[in-house]
C-alpha cells in the first residue's frame, strides 16, 4: 500500500512539472522573411521639424564690395568659371 501511494504521488509530482515546462516553453516569435539582394542604400526621411538657433554667427569677408541683383533662376543652367 505505501509503495503504491508513493507511486501515485511521484506520478502526480511528474505530471506538474512536466505542465509547468509546457506552460512556461519560450513561445516562437513571428519574423517577416525577404530574399537578400545586393543594391544601394535609399534612406529618405520626410517629416515635418522646426528648427532652433543655438549660436549666432557674424559671417563677414576681408575685403569691401557689393553686390547687385542676382538675376538667376532656380534650375537656370550654368557654366563653369563663367561670370554673369
Amino acid at each position: 500500500m505505501k509503495s503504491r501511494r508513493f507511486v501515485i504521488w511521484g506520478l502526480l509530482v511528474v505530471a506538474v512539472v512536466v505542465g509547468l515546462a509546457f506552460a512556461f516553453r519560450p513561445q516562437p516569435v513571428p519574423v517577416d522573411l525577404a530574399q537578400v539582394t545586393h543594391g544601394p542604400l535609399v534612406v529618405s526621411i520626410d517629416e515635418d521639424a522646426e528648427t532652433r538657433v543655438r549660436d549666432v554667427f557674424v559671417v563677414s569677408a576681408p575685403v569691401a564690395g557689393r553686390l547687385r541683383r542676382i538675376e538667376s533662376e532656380v534650375g537656370d543652367t550654368v557654366i563653369a568659371s563663367e561670370t554673369i
